[in-house]
């Protein structure tokens, strides 16, 4: 007889898990609540990026990388 830890057994119990994970994710993204909860508050905004600025190392990068 077969021990109950056999790969096919522990590959069923695997799938059995993943299936009841899968739906009780489903179920907590359906429901109201906490748990799908919106902020009120608006995001902070960020203050614009400077943009791309040459660098002494981007230079130096450019210049070891040509050919």
């Amino acid at each position: 007889m077969q021990s109950d830890n056999t790969p096919t057994t522990d590959r069923r119990r695997f799938l059995k898990s993943a299936a009841t994970a899968g739906a009780g994710a489903a179920t907590l993204a359906l429901l109201p609540g906490q748990a799908a909860a919106v902020s009120d508050t608006p995001a902070p905004v960020d203050k614009p990026s400077e943009g791309y600025r040459k660098t002494r190392h981007v230079a130096d990068y450019y210049a070891s990388a040509r050919l």
